[in-house]
This record gives structure tokens, sequence and C-alpha cells, in this order.
């Protein structure tokens, strides 16, 4: 993949932070809380430029921003989503390697080898998931290192469970992802 520059410029940075909020502060907060979700978002695919595909993500937005599209989910992370999962599409489509994402998944064996499948069916399966679990699973694995640490914390106080109890969450829901993906897989080979 060749690298290409990110051409977020200054009326588009200003653009998409008044598009998260009127308070510059608050709106910078939510601009780097949607920059790594970004990145996970790009792991859990497999896609080994994250970063890269991230900031691809931001520069597009920003660019129908200033276009005059707005955005109108409540909550703008949707939104960016909607563009990632387009882009990780575009990214695997140049890349002809299997998808390596949520671990045993992309090495099940007598599984459909395209990427594409694999995300769409993982994309189904998180939105069949409960609010609330899919909240939960999506914020479990955000972040890194001390950050993922510091998350997980603060998920357990949010949802007043102790640090166990959230683990114990977390892995059911992602059991009940892997079964899903997985049936849905066997599904499409037959």
């Amino acid at each position: 993949m060749q690298r290409t520059a990110v051409l977020l410029t200054e009326t588009g940075f200003k653009r998409l932070l008044e598009s998260l909020d009127s308070d510059r502060e608050i709106a910078g907060q939510k601009y780097e809380r949607i920059q790594r979700k970004l990145i996970s978002f790009f792991e859990w695919r497999g896609c080994a430029a994250a970063e890269e595909l991230a900031d691809r993500t931001i520069d597009r937005v920003s660019r129908r921003l200033i276009e005059g599209e707005e955005i109108r989910a409540k909550d703008p992370s949707v939104y960016f989503y909607a563009v990632a999962r387009n882009i990780a599409h575009e990214w695997w489509n140049t890349q002809k390697q299997p998808a390596r994402f949520l671990g045993p998944l992309a090495v099940a064996p007598n599984q459909l080898d395209d990427a594409e499948e694999r995300f769409h069916c993982l994309d189904q399966c998180l939105e069949q998931l409960a609010p609330e679990a899919k909240y939960l699973i999506l914020e479990y694995y955000e972040a890194r290192g001390q950050q993922k640490i510091d998350n997980r914390r603060r998920l357990a106080v949010e949802l007043r469970i102790t640090p166990s109890a959230l683990r114990l969450r977390a892995q059911r829901i992602r059991e009940q992802l892997e079964r899903c993906v997985l049936e849905r897989l066997k599904h499409l080979g037959s």
C-alpha cells in the first residue's frame, strides 16, 4: 500500500471540531477519543496501517464537512465508523491478505478466505448485540498499554462492577461474537 499524505487542513480541522462540540476543549477530547477508537477499529480488522487508515478516515470526514455534509448522528463516532468501514474495505481490496481480527476467527479451518466477508459478518454480529453489550465490548478492547488498563478501570466503575466481573462479561460477549461470526461464515461457505 502506498503511503498517502493526510490532507487535513486547518479549515477542515476547525470544521471537524465544530461538528463534534461547540466547546473547543470538549471537541478536542472527542476528536482524540474518536481517533483512538478508529485505530482500534482498524487493528481489530487486521489492517497493518491502522494509524494511517484512522488519519485517512478523519481526513475524508473533514473533507465531506467542508463540502457541506453534516454529521446528523447523535453520536458522531457512528459517522466515522461508517466511513472507516469503507476505508477498511478499500484497504483490504488492495492487500489480498487474509484478515487477522479477533484472533482465532482469522485462522479457523474450512472458512471463507475473503476478508471482506469476515468484516461483514463481524459488523452484522456486532449490530445484533444488545446496545449495552456492544458498548462494553468496543470499550473493553479500545486502546493499548496503560490507557487500555485505565479504560477498563473506568468502564468497571461506570458499570459498577468489579474488574474481574468486567473481564468475565467481556469474555462472554467475545465468545458470543466468535460463535456468531463462525456460524455466519459457515452458512456463507455452504
